[in-house]
């Protein structure tokens, strides 16, 4: 199975209110959980917003933990006598440092995304600051930990960030030195095989990334390789323009992605990974709507009785949606996936002509 990767950095609490935060809901804290999930749960995680079924997560316990799991400590032997918390969390923080020696700076588990990403709940104390999570089951707790001195070298940590992506080669070398002491089957059955972008051509689009395009991890090469050539097949015409600024009442409300003629009117398209990981997405599409003027180029504009007021065209690598501005609703109109050829396009074009109006 061909699947993207990542490594998710998992920092010690820092401070007392997220452990006992965590304590009151998992019984436990952020790493004891983790290293007892057995591979049936399923748990939500950060997660990439390019993060699809399928992918594998490396669980990895920050080396600098250490230093939180310490200053804590001392927060606590700071807490009277009389707080009911103090012994509880002085056990918690016990536990941890024991758990830090076994596999403190290593990537200790692994585990398989099972839904798509969305947007989930941000908590006040919560461990992670990212708000979009995807649901990861088939845990597997490593006998043998990979330290980061030995898998830094050819899968190097993303500098203060929780996710690092492990593509190609690198995916490969670390599943090579999992495999070699710990048998994951889902593991030894999957391959990082990075997007043939030098093989994508105006004759080749829609064939190769059929298999690939949920595996574009940046929202441009979603754009150059397959939503470009989607829109000059879709349009009236195969000119379309690029990042275009809307106004209304001479105020400038948005940059619309893209603006084809579509049906004799210009229509804004906006163009995300994945449209559930988008914060207040809703939101930045009204912004298209109900356009006075829209500037297509340094020397185009498209006035009002000239552009599409009522609809947005959204295209994300699940699928052609519709914004209807009116009832502040996106409709699916077709998987992505069934999208196989030029005709489909055609036919997908007069599905939408009856839609939008």
């Amino acid at each position: 199975m061909n699947v993207q990767a990542y490594i998710l950095t998992i920092t010690y609490h820092t401070t007392l209110e997220e452990i006992m935060e965590h304590i009151e809901d998992c019984h436990c804290d952020i790493i004891t959980y983790i290293s007892i999930l057995q591979r049936e749960d399923v748990v939500d995680f950060v997660a990439p917003k390019w993060a699809t079924e399928g992918d594998i997560v490396f669980f990895y316990f920050a080396k600098s933990s250490i230093n939180s799991i310490r200053k804590l400590k001392k927060e606590c032997d700071k807490l009277d006598e009389s707080d009911k918390r103090k012994k509880v969390i002085q056990i918690f923080l016990s536990d941890a440092e024991e758990l830090y020696s076994q596999f403190g700076g290593c990537i200790f588990a692994v585990g398989r995304v099972c839904g798509n990403a969305e947007i989930g709940e941000r908590y006040e104390h919560s461990h992670f600051k990212n708000n979009i999570f995807a649901q990861i089951t088939d845990f597997v707790n490593l006998d043998t930990v990979i330290s980061l001195e030995y898998f830094s070298e050819y899968a190097p940590l993303e500098f203060k960030k929780s996710i690092t992506p492990v593509l190609g080669e690198s995916f490969d070398r670390l599943k090579s030195d999992i495999l070699e002491d710990d048998y994951v089957d889902y593991l030894a059955n999957a391959h990082s095989v990075p997007v043939p972008l030098k093989d994508i051509s105006k004759d080749s689009w829609l064939s190769l990334t059929m298999d690939y395009r949920r595996k574009f991890f940046l929202e441009i090469q979603f754009r150059k390789y397959y939503v470009d050539y989607f829109l000059s097949s879709f349009g009236d015409y195969k000119k379309f323009y690029t990042e275009c600024t809307c106004f209304r009442e001479r105020r400038r409300t948005g940059i619309a992605d893209n603006v084809i003629i579509f049906n004799k009117k210009y229509i804004a398209i906006e163009v995300k990974l994945n449209i559930n990981a988008v914060y207040n997405f809703k939101g930045q599409l009204e912004k298209y709507c109900d356009a006075d003027n829209i500037k297509l180029s340094d020397d185009k504009n498209a006035n009002k009785d000239e552009i599409v007021q009522n609809y947005v065209i959204v295209i994300d690598v699940n699928g052609f949606y519709i914004y209807n501005h009116k009832r502040k609703e996106i409709k699916l109109i077709e998987k992505l996936d069934n999208i196989k050829s030029i005709p489909d396009i055609k036919m997908l074009r007069e599905k939408c002509v009856k839609i939008i109006k």
